[in-house]
């Protein structure tokens, strides 16, 4: 996750506290950032087989 996703958390939220009519930019501002989080907590290869736990 960049510098730039904590940006557009930033900006989304001050889009909607600035004016409510914002509000869809704020929301694309939000998929955007937490699009990129998403993406670096999957580690590669991983998708589609479940995590071990325990004595796996």
């Amino acid at each position: 996750m960049g510098w730039w996703a904590l940006a557009l958390v930033v900006v989304g939220t001050a889009a909607v506290a600035s004016n409510l009519d914002l509000m869809p930019v704020g929301g694309a501002c939000y998929v955007l950032a937490l699009g990129a989080l998403a993406r670096s907590a999957v580690p590669a290869g991983s998708v589609g087989r479940p995590a071990t736990v325990g004595r796996g």
